[in-house]
């Protein structure tokens, strides 16, 4: 079930890569490809999640033609962080269900989408140095946090949704 949500992933990065998206921040996308990440952790586990995260970049700069680029470099770092991260996070913090005062998946999502920023932050850095990356802080938490926000309500509805359990369940043999 990982290796078919890393190669989800991977398409939705490619796929997402196509679109023409105006932002503020250059290089700064939704990250739709991190709904693959949390739909593993929340239906299959903290080992699945971070086997996609990490696959999941090799697969879309396999694809994307991009393979040890810069722009794939920046993609694994970020996406380990905030593999580790939400894995960390769920880990410590029970999820939410009705009246728990857990956390919630979107929950997850906004500190692995602030988490997948920083990693970039970092990785950047080796590149153009910290004092020009950290010029980006504020603008990166901020998207950061719209695309956790947006992911994480996706990663939400799949995992509620009975044909994705379903399927889940089937590729389990649950």
């Amino acid at each position: 079930m990982a290796g078919t949500l890393a190669g989800l992933g991977a398409v939705l990065h490619v796929v997402e890569g196509l679109i023409p998206v105006p932002v503020v921040v250059p290089g700064a996308k939704l990250g739709l490809a991190n709904a693959a990440t949390l739909v593993a952790l929340d239906l299959v586990g903290p080992a699945a999640a971070l086997a996609v995260a990490v696959v999941r970049p090799f697969l879309g700069a396999l694809a994307g033609g991009g393979l040890l680029s810069v722009g794939f470099v920046l993609s694994l770092a970020g996406a380990v962080v905030s593999g580790l991260v939400m894995v960390g996070l769920r880990a410590a913090v029970p999820s939410a269900g009705p009246g728990s005062g857990g956390l919630s998946l979107t929950g997850v999502s906004l500190a692995g989408g602030v988490a997948h920023n920083l990693g970039q932050l970092g990785a950047a850095s080796a590149y153009v140095g910290p004092a020009a990356a950290v010029a980006y802080l504020g603008p990166l938490i901020l998207a950061g946090l719209a695309s956790g926000y947006v992911v994480g309500r996706l990663a939400g509805v799949l995992t509620g949704s009975a044909a994705v359990r379903r399927a889940v369940a089937a590729a389990w043999g649950w």
